[in-house]
């Protein structure tokens, strides 16, 4: 008597205890010869998923690797023996090994999407997988006729949001003196020289009195651009959104910090 099978195990199963069942096969098996051809050359290099099953195995994967081993005459198939394994994990097995096989057409993966929507076997996880795959034969489909027409295909390329400044996030142009009279913001022109660096930290030197004027004539100018790119009504990203959050937390407590500092410096002249 042969030893109980353990969760996973590989083993040699003889090709006739394999259930005629197709219900996990996601595609058409089709010509089988040259994978035959392999097999008989190498071996079969990699085993297929089954499921114990009162006592026989129902095929998960591999129903083309069966088929060219039953062409060759084989007796034995490698497979790895899936003890209790669910109907549902089963399937997103299945729908696992088919979209890493080879690349499907989106008309096969719509097929695979309803299938296991009227069988109750999609979860949200299988849902990301199979969105993802769809996406990518998409746009497989747009590079071939870009290809087609002799353009480049397009940049799908991401930009790192965190890694550009705040103030080239919040407008893809420079941000403008003023707000114009209907309330919508100007383009800003573009300085005749580039401006002279400030020093570290951006805190002018001089008179404390006019480096508050400089810093008052900044703050201003920012006031006057955040309030044209608000009303703008450009949608702007959560990233971004995040940080503009951040700063303006930041400088609320930077302020209340400010103006207790200088309450406190009157009342210490007034006294004097």
């Amino acid at each position: 008597m042969a030893p109980p099978l353990l969760p996973r195990e590989l083993v040699h199963l003889p090709l006739d205890e394999l259930e005629d069942d197709e219900t996990f096969r996601l595609r058409e098996v089709g010509d089988v010869s040259s994978l035959a051809q392999s097999i008989a050359q190498v071996g079969q290099l990699f085993p297929v998923e089954v499921r114990l099953r009162e006592g026989r195995y129902q095929l998960v994967t591999g129903f083309r690797r069966v088929a060219a081993l039953r062409m060759l005459l084989r007796k034995r198939v490698l497979a790895r023996v899936h003890t209790d394994l669910s109907e549902q994990d089963a399937a997103v097995l299945a729908a696992a090994d088919a979209l890493d096989n080879r690349p499907l057409e989106v008309e096969e993966l719509r097929a695979i999407e309803e299938l296991y929507r009227r069988r109750d076997w999609m979860t949200p996880a299988l849902q990301e997988l199979v969105s993802r795959a769809i996406q990518k034969a998409e746009e497989r489909i747009e590079d071939l006729e870009a290809l087609l027409r002799g353009e480049p295909p397009p940049d799908r390329s991401v930009e790192d949001e965190d890694a550009r400044p705040l103030d080239e996030e919040a407008s893809g142009t420079a941000l403008p003196a003023s707000p114009s009279v209907s309330g919508t913001a100007a383009p800003a022109k573009p300085p005749a020289t580039p401006p002279v660096p400030e020093p570290l930290g951006g805190m002018p030197d001089g008179d404390p009195a006019e480096v508050a004027e400089i810093l008052l004539e900044r703050l201003g100018r920012l006031r006057q651009g955040l309030e044209a790119i608000a009303q703008s009504g450009q949608s702007l990203s959560g990233a971004l959104l995040s940080r503009l959050e951040r700063e303006a937390a930041a400088c609320q407590s930077l302020q209340a910090g400010l103006l207790r500092t200088l309450r406190g410096r009157r009342a210490v002249k007034e006294i004097a």
